[in-house]
């Protein structure tokens, strides 16, 4: 099994700004996931055009021989509404617990006739490859302390996730739950199922 101790860690912002797009290109490519074609799709296709655009910012981890990506996780900002339809959505899944949902959501904000959404953190992708041993959320870890930073320097207290409805659903947000996620609320985005969880940060 491989180890993340023995990668480099680098954010994709570094590297564009040291190589050319078509290097980095054919190195993200090295990244493999067969169990998460998204994951991999992601990296391969649209990581370089978020992060050159700004939606997003990548950071990854790779070994230099044999030069290849193990591992990396996206973070972005996102516009959270809190429409009338997703505050039903959110009270059908917390249930009791709707009140201390929504003070920690609108912690410092205010949900006026107008203004029905809070500024967000997506922590939008998290894959490694199979070969590397288990990291027991150590990723995600990794891109909370990342945001927690950035939320020193800009604001903003509430970061989200999205899991999909199917396969090992239950245990993803069993694991998410034990690193300090809660269930938000399930949508559906493009035939998908999907639960949000969210996490407040310090």
């Amino acid at each position: 099994m491989i180890s993340l101790a023995d990668a480099k860690f680098i954010s994709l912002s570094a590297l564009l700004s040291r190589h050319s797009k078509n290097r980095i290109r054919k190195l993200l490519k090295t990244f493999k996931c067969p169990k998460n074609n998204d994951i991999e799709d992601f990296l391969h296709r649209n990581a370089i055009r978020f992060e050159l655009s700004g939606l997003a910012r990548t950071y990854l981890w790779y070994l230099e021989n044999p030069l290849q990506v193990i591992a990396y996780f996206t973070i972005a900002l996102k516009a959270l509404s809190l429409n009338e339809s997703v505050l039903k959505a959110i009270e059908n899944t917390v249930g009791e617990s709707f009140n201390k949902v929504l003070s920690d959501l609108l912690k410092g904000f205010s949900l006026g006739e107008h203004n029905k959404q809070i500024p967000v953190y997506l922590i939008g992708q998290v894959g490694k490859i199979p070969e590397v041993e288990k990291l027991h959320g150590f990723l995600v870890k990794a891109a909370l302390e990342k945001i927690q930073k950035a939320s020193e320097i800009v604001g903003g207290k509430i970061v989200v996730l999205d899991v999909v409805k199917k396969g090992t659903y239950e245990n993803l947000v069993n694991h998410y739950t034990t690193l300090g996620f809660k269930k938000l609320y399930e949508f559906n985005s493009h035939g998908l199922e999907l639960a949000r969880l969210y996490y407040k940060l310090s």
